[in-house]
């Protein structure tokens, strides 16, 4: 099944930018089994986590290893749609 992109779901990241240690995330508009995946900016995994939603998750995501300084991208999937937000880390 290839994802498309939802133009219903939203995606909110405090704090943004952050210490590279943890964030909160809120998803609204998607539903389902959720895949959250962090990568870093040449597309590298370096965290996946997996929640459920009804229509609307909060998410806190304390990273396994501190981030350092840059730009990631916060991939969110639930099989049928995906949504792609930035996130920045400053020290």
């Amino acid at each position: 099944i290839h994802a498309t992109i939802s133009p219903k779901a939203t995606i909110s990241i405090y704090p943004n930018p952050n210490n590279g240690e943890a964030i909160t995330l809120n998803i609204t508009g998607m539903d389902g089994n959720i895949m959250i995946s962090i990568l870093d900016a040449t597309g590298r995994l370096l965290q996946s986590t997996t929640g459920y939603s009804e229509g609307n998750l909060i998410k806190e995501l304390e990273f396994a290893q501190t981030l350092s300084s840059g730009l990631y991208e916060v991939r969110v999937s639930n099989g049928r749609d995906q949504k792609v937000v930035r996130m920045m880390v400053g020290k």
